[in-house]
Order: structure tokens, then C-alpha cells, then sequence
């Protein structure tokens, strides 16, 4: 499911980029716009939903670091 869906998503991608490459009404360069920010969404959204179900099934685990020097100035 992950290849399949991240294809489609980059396609779309890809064919607005390609699209907004030309010299279009504004109307549909608006369209162009919309639909890009729509698709970079959703590929975010697509990409964080299978990272949390990679870590839901142990695909990936998360292992706390020791806090950096400057995070631990911030908080005094």
C-alpha cells in the first residue's frame, strides 16, 4: 500500500508542477496552486500515518536521546 499510494501522490505533484510551468489563465493557475498545497498535504499525511503504523507493528522503534546542553539552557 505505501509504494502505491506515495506514487500517486507524486505523480499528482508532478503533473502540477508541470502544469504550472505554463502560461495559464489565472483561474487555472489558482486551480494549479490549490491543488499542489492540497497534495503536499496529504503526502504529508499519508507519510506520518505509515511512519505511526511502522511503529505501531515494531518496523521502527523510537529510543530516547540524551537532552542536548542548549535544550537544557532554554528551560532554566
Amino acid at each position: 500500500m505505501s509504494h502505491q499510494t506515495k506514487t500517486a501522490i507524486a505523480n499528482i505533484l508532478l503533473y502540477s508542477q508541470l502544469l504550472s510551468e505554463y502560461d495559464l489563465l489565472e483561474d487555472c493557475s489558482s486551480c494549479i496552486k490549490a491543488l499542489s498545497t492540497q497534495a503536499e498535504k496529504l503526502h504529508f499525511l499519508i507519510h506520518a500515518m505509515l511512519k505511526t503504523s511502522q511503529l505501531e507493528t515494531g518496523i521502527i522503534a523510537v529510543s530516547p536521546r540524551q537532552m542536548l546542553k542548549g535544550y537544557q539552557l532554554l528551560r532554566r
